[in-house]
């Protein structure tokens, strides 16, 4: 037990409002005796909670739901009211979440922590070690079942990427204006890579993974692989280059953001036990537990205007998630199903009849195998890493890849290798290699054919040097500027390989030169920034729920010791002979579990009140509606429509008394939607108390 825990929790107490304080105490201690003092009080209850029955009570009343909402307050980084909602938001509903919050703070088993506008709830310090054992990631994401873990092919592997590298490489004018892809490139994609086009999403997650990490980028209406970024994107493990598309998938972002985006992958996949099968519900309920804690990781100051404006637009639907429930349940499922469809087709996991279940794919280690045929086909086999095939895949236009691969060598291919410096022995070196039939022969004449055309006329686009005989030796020698020669043209005048006249300056900088003629002021020259490592200490799998230390055993048992702990309660009740309204009041404290000892049974301690008024009661559906505003309390109101009965939920915002009847504006819960009913056409009034905190004073959110 931690003591700054327990200071925070007394704290906590004694800034409650006076009235959900002093009921809290009425509560479990009794009447309060004057003069009183909070300090002593919180004392009283600190003893209660220190007594070892306390704690096993409690526990022992503890459902399946209760265990559910506490794993997500151990587990959230900041687990306010509204994350906690989002992290169920898909399976279950608002009202029931919301009371059910409200209900384990009125039993002590939750409380608030200081939070900035919002509730932040904290695990009673005093329970923590019992809960621990029942409510960790392992009650969030429940195992449906084990096997074998499965090693199923993915859509998306290293083989499958060199063809959308080669695609894009030889296919000009992909994409409509909006960005959207044309008809004809969508179909040569489908056709080309089967595999994923099986799968729902998956080219969608593909190309907005390569746009987002800078592999693919739009220039004059086409998408361009950047050579330069791939080759790094290649040096990476096949496990971090699978988390980085899976990232990137789900959006832009700066290069910090993707990087935890991409450790919030490794995380998802090292939280899923090998060979055990997940629900659809868990895993996006895991995928959102993991995108709150990748939020919350500090991430470096952002170096640029723009980076900083990049910054802002990708975090805006967290805090617009954090400042309204719908919100933050509408982004949590649709990042969720984006970050599952990514998963799904890089091969992270695989889906099954049992369900979800982490992938077991084979290492990419096996040297680079192809066969080149007569008829110019080339058959590539799986298994070889992206940083081999994509040499290889410069000179091929793809024609079909799944389990291997099929491409074809034609002149066009050929010649965009030509375009960026390969001689005709360069291609056919790179063919030759990993080919053990050899490179046919007229596949050889070709290649020294098409390069005879091909060097016999040359346009070029670029840099033109021209030196002095004088000096020509010792700048061919200087490793910086010999770096940037792509073509001697003549023996003194070479074409630059360089973007701009800046990076010439900076090579004639670096070289202790003097700066070329006519160049502009110097600046930093273009570089391809490497991918920033992602390794980081990973999760445990959730442990096995079957093996857990549970005090009480299986959830059979835990449901008996619950019964038979109201079956008591509710004898010592009946033994006090009460009246029908204390009776029903006390019974109510019996079935919201705060009642741990019959002591608690006191009927001085009851306030009987009018919660609900139904049909003609006109009168009582106003009073309850003008105290459920007063006091903040959620109010349900029934209606009558054409459709059937329609149940609304929200918190009443102002009376309006019109004549011969009386309209509520009521905020309509989750999603706060604004609504005026008519009382007199309402089928009952309802105010909501499941909780002495469903009724706010001053610490209303």
């Amino acid at each position: 037990m931690n003591g700054e825990s327990v200071v925070a929790w007394r704290e906590a107490l004694v800034r409650l409002a006076d009235q959900h304080f002093f009921d809290l105490v009425r509560l479990y201690l009794g009447a309060v005796r004057t003069p009183f003092n909070k300090q002593k009080l919180v004392e009283e209850l600190s003893a209660m909670m220190r007594r070892e029955e306390t704690k096993e009570r409690m526990v022992a009343l503890l459902d399946p739901l209760d265990i559910l909402i506490l794993a997500a307050i151990r587990e959230l980084p900041l687990p306010t009211q509204s994350r906690v909602i989002a992290l169920f938001g898909a399976d279950l509903s608002f009202a029931e979440l919301y009371e059910r919050i409200l209900n384990l703070e009125e039993r002590l088993v939750v409380f608030r922590r200081e939070g900035d506008g919002e509730r932040v709830y904290a695990v009673n310090p005093y329970l923590e070690d019992r809960i621990a054992a029942l409510a960790d990631r392992g009650a969030l994401v429940p195992r449906e079942g084990t096997g074998e873990p499965p090693s199923v092919a993915a859509a998306v592997d290293s083989l499958a990427l060199a063809g959308v590298f080669s695609f894009f490489l030889h296919n000009g004018d992909p994409v409509k204006n909006d960005g959207s892809f044309r008809k004809k490139t969508r179909d040569a994609l489908d056709s080309r890579f089967p595999l994923c086009a099986a799968q729902e999403g998956c080219f969608d997650s593909l190309v907005a993974a390569l746009l987002n990490l800078g592999l693919l980028s739009r220039r004059d209406g086409s998408l361009v692989p950047d050579q330069g970024r791939w080759q790094a994107f290649a040096s990476l493990p096949a496990a971090e280059r699978r988390a980085y598309l899976a990232g990137a998938a789900r959006g832009r972002a700066s290069r910090e953001l993707l990087r935890e985006r991409a450790r919030g992958v490794l995380e998802f996949a090292s939280s899923l036990a090998p060979g055990a099968a997940y629900s659809p519900v868990a895993v996006r309920r895991l995928i959102a537990l993991i995108s709150s804690r990748e939020r919350s990781r500090p991430v470096s100051r952002p170096n640029s205007r723009f980076a900083a404006i990049l910054r802002d637009i990708t975090a805006a639907p967290d805090r617009a998630g954090e400042g309204s429930d719908a919100n933050a349940q509408g982004a949590s499922e649709e990042n969720g199903s984006d970050f599952l469809a990514a998963a799904l087709a890089f091969g992270i996991v695989a889906e099954t009849e049992g369900g979800i279940t982490l992938n077991s794919l084979p290492e990419e280690d096996r040297p680079l195998s192809f066969v080149v045929s007569p008829s110019f086909s080339v058959t590539v086999m799986p298994g070889a890493s992206l940083a081999a095939l994509l040499p290889l895949v410069r000179l091929l236009e793809v024609e079909d890849v799944q389990t291997a691969g099929q491409f074809l060598i034609t002149r066009r291919s050929v010649s965009v290798a030509f375009d960026q410096g390969l001689s005709a022995a360069d291609v056919i070196a790179l063919l030759e290699g990993g080919n053990p039939h050899g490179l046919p022969g007229n596949v050889r004449f070709s290649v020294e054919d098409w390069y005879r055309a091909w060097s016999s006329v040359s346009l070029y686009h670029g840099f033109v040097l021209r030196v002095d005989e004088s000096r020509r030796v010792a700048l061919e020698n200087n490793p910086a500027i010999a770096a940037l020669i792509r073509k001697r043209l003549a023996p003194d005048i070479w074409l630059l390989d360089a973007e701009s006249a800046e990076e010439v300056q900076d090579a004639f900088s670096r070289a202790g030169l003097d700066p070329a003629p006519s160049l502009s002021v110097p600046v930093s020259a273009h570089a391809v920034a490497p991918f920033l490592p992602v390794s980081a200490p990973l999760a445990a799998p959730a442990p096995d729920p079957d093996k857990k230390a549970d005090p009480l055993g299986s959830e059979d048992r835990r449901a008996a010791a619950r019964e038979g702990h109201r079956a008591a309660m509710v004898a010592a009740l009946d033994a006090l002979g009460l009246e029908d309204a204390a009776r029903e009041a006390l019974l109510s404290r019996i079935d919201r579990r705060v009642v741990l000892y019959p002591e608690q049974l006191d009927p001085a301690s009851v306030r009987v009140e009018k919660v609900e008024a139904r049909g003609m009661d006109f009168l009582g559906k106003v009073r309850i509606a003008e105290y459920a505003a007063a006091s903040g309390a959620l109010l349900e109101i029934a209606l009558d429509e054409p459709q059937g009965q329609r149940l609304i939920l929200g918190r009443p915002l102002a009376i309006e008394k019109r004549q011969g009847d009386v309209s509520v504006r009521i905020a309509l819960e989750p999603d706060r939607s604004v609504e005026t009913v008519s009382v007199s056409r309402a089928l009952s009034v309802r105010r909501i108390r499941g909780s002495i905190f469903s009724e706010l004073t001053q610490d209303r959110p």
